[in-house]
């Protein structure tokens, strides 16, 4: 990703990404049509189109839901100046919604952006950025946050307690026996409740949570070692930490960094 990329995705049928995610970069998560499930680590957002979630880099999330089409703008923070990324800061992770007149406006920029990207001339980056600048604008401007935004309600408040405790928690040992004893639980009830709210196993979604933690000390300023990140992060060892990391992101974390490190 140059300065930023856009894309355009239309499902008719049901839709679950099967794992939590992150990126190194702003997804502006643009839904047109339909209605979508939007987990943010241990919260949930109901949305339905015309609406927009902005999703800052390293933060795990994950949608589901019925037929839909959504925009997706990504923007690495580097392109970003201070002004644009308090606005985004503070439009973060809460859906926000505008109406279906405005909607189309969005869209034709949106349009603009897919149309500009795919062209090879000597303004077109200008001319993505200043369309990108004009969606930003109006976001801004003409989006509201609904107060009344419903938090996660639909996971067991037992789960809630296991992903709280992950979270804070993921840099220690953490086994099955561990989590079983800690909420009094079966480790069947355990593996239960990830697999059937989650779609995913405990120890994946813990690795998953290790590994986003990861990327945030890779392109920090501080640049620690793979030793230090791997201890910091809860991994046995630097060799399977870089194991895990390049499995996952299909680059060991050195090439990682090298890739992604901006200054700040």
């Amino acid at each position: 990703m140059n300065f930023l990329s856009v894309d355009k995705v239309a499902k008719s049928q049901s839709h679950t990404m099967n794992v939590f995610h992150s990126h190194s970069h702003y997804e502006f998560y643009i839904l047109t049509k339909g209605e979508r499930t939007v987990f943010f680590y241990n919260t949930l957002y109901t949305i339905k189109a015309p609406a927009c979630i902005i999703i800052p880099p390293f933060i795990m999330h994950k949608t589901e839901g019925g037929g839909y089409e959504r925009f997706n703008i990504n923007i690495l923070p580097k392109y970003l100046d201070a002004t644009e990324k308090t606005l985004l800061s503070k439009r973060a992770l809460a859906p926000l919604t505008f109406s279906e007149k405005d909607q189309k406006t969005i869209l034709r920029l949106l349009d603009f952006l897919l149309e500009f990207q795919e062209k090879d001339e000597e303004f077109s980056d200008y001319m993505m950025r200043s369309f990108f600048n004009c969606i930003l604008a109006f976001i801004a401007r003409n989006t509201t946050q609904p107060p009344d935004a419903p938090s996660s309600t639909k996971l067991p408040p037992i789960l809630l307690k296991m992903m709280d405790y992950f979270n804070t928690h993921y840099k220690e040992k953490i086994s099955l026996d561990l989590l079983a004893e800690k909420f009094y639980i079966s480790k069947t009830t355990v593996i239960y409740n990830f697999k059937k709210h989650l779609n995913v196993s405990p120890i994946d979604y813990l690795l998953n949570i290790r590994l986003e933690k990861a990327k945030e000390f890779l392109l920090t300023p501080q640049k620690m070692s793979i030793e230090q990140i791997s201890e910091q992060c809860g991994f046995s060892s630097a060799n399977y930490f870089t194991e895990c990391f390049k499995s996952r992101e299909g680059v060991p974390p050195t090439e990682f960094r090298k890739f992604n490190f901006q200054e700040t």
